[in-house]
């Protein structure tokens, strides 16, 4: 998945800017610019700082997004008390579904992470500030996990 995901991410947004002069007949390799320039760092490099900066909202916030749910569905179930006596489930594989929360999905965080490190990795030496958004993306996500792994995860 982390190989698909640079992929589709990082080659292929080279591909398609980059300018071969001889015909081919692909759609790719027909853009606009022919080598690294300013505009080329100004437009592309710019995509691509915006597409880790949603990488860095989107993963983080929808697992914080999940574990909000599940507390919700775990204040509902207990009649908003902070007791784990109280609740309205009458089975005890009822009563786990609502609080436990399901499995940690790993290879999905680690993919998403190996593709943060091979974009700044190509790109970060022309775009020094992908590796400020990679810290951040690798802060917020260790203290995002730390939570999850606290409070939701099994």
């Amino acid at each position: 998945m982390a190989i698909i995901s640079f992929l589709n991410i990082g080659v292929i947004v080279l591909l398609v800017n980059l300018k071969i002069s001889k015909t081919i007949p692909l759609p790719i390799l027909q853009g606009k610019y022919e080598e690294f320039s300013v505009e080329w760092y100004r437009l592309v490099g710019s995509s691509l700082c915006v597409q880790l900066i949603i990488m860095l909202l989107s993963n983080n916030f929808t697992n914080l997004f999940y574990w909000f749910l599940a507390f919700m569905r775990r204040c509902c179930d207990r009649s908003c008390r902070c007791s784990r006596k109280h609740t309205k489930k009458l089975s005890q594989g009822a009563y786990e579904s609502v609080n436990f929360g399901g499995s940690m999905d790993i290879e999905y965080r680690y993919a998403n992470m190996l593709v943060v490190i091979f974009l700044v990795m190509m790109y970060g030496p022309g775009i020094p500030i992908m590796y400020l958004i990679a810290a951040v993306y690798f802060f917020v996500t260790y203290w995002t996990e730390k939570l999850m792994i606290f409070y939701n995860y099994r």
